[in-house]
């Protein structure tokens, strides 16, 4: 939660102050809607993305008694909830962008009889690669992103509760964002100009744990998860 705290402060302090200073520049030079996502991108680009992650560490095992992840939770995964926030560059015919992400969730069970809680946290610096210029609208744009993520991990149950910090793991994504615009292609041109929205895409993807330097195991088994982003 610090680290959402401290880059929102960031974000109102410095950024938008820094737009409203260059307003008129923008003013003068709208992009024109009328052409397309191709001709009219800017060569750096901003993603924000709200997404669900459902994780599942399926190689944990209890710091408490030992129990294993199916024993305590099945196959059931914990829901992350992931704000992010990256700059891309263009760089044809892909993109490379660099990020900073934030994801938290939790899973209860009861199956071990003992009601226990896993919460989990993730503050990740993420890499990612777009190939945004397959088509002159970017319909579908595949993309793929490493996280290197400081990870905390709570485990609880009636009796105990027990914290832990796991530095460096990494993980990934592979997925498709699956763009809006079309949809609404009226309001889509009014938000270029409004407010610089020029994309807003669903996206679908899949996550899988690479390596983690220390125990406990919390990398993520293959699994999925979907999302908005917005491009500015």
């Amino acid at each position: 939660m610090h680290f959402l705290i401290l880059f929102f402060t960031f974000f109102i302090s410095f950024i938008l102050p820094l737009k409203s200073l260059f307003a008129s520049v923008e003013i003068e030079h709208q992009t024109d809607s009328s052409l397309s996502y191709s001709d009219r991108r800017s060569h750096v680009t901003t993603l924000w993305s709200l997404s669900q992650n459902q994780y599942l560490p399926s190689s944990f095992k209890s710091q408490i008694d030992g129990n294993s992840y199916s024993n305590l939770f099945g196959n059931d995964s914990i829901p992350l909830n992931e704000f992010s926030f990256f700059f891309r560059k263009q760089l044809r015919p892909f993109d490379l962008g660099l990020g900073l992400s934030y994801a938290s969730g939790e899973l209860s069970d009861r199956r071990v009889g003992d009601l226990v809680t896993l919460s989990l946290a993730l503050r990740s610096l993420a890499f990612g690669v777009w190939l945004s210029d397959l088509y002159d609208e970017p319909y579908v744009v595949p993309f793929a992103l490493i996280y290197i993520s400081d990870s905390s991990l709570t485990e609880k149950d009636s009796l105990l509760n027990q914290s832990f910090n796991v530095t460096g793991s990494i993980w990934s994504k592979i997925g498709l964002h699956i763009q809006l615009s079309p949809l609404e292609p009226d309001v889509a041109k009014k938000a270029i100009h409004s407010i610089g929205l020029q994309n807003s895409f669903i996206d679908f993807y899949l996550l899988q744990g690479v390596t983690a330097p220390s125990q406990p195991n919390i990398l993520t088994s293959l699994s999925w998860g979907m999302g908005l982003t917005l491009e500015f």
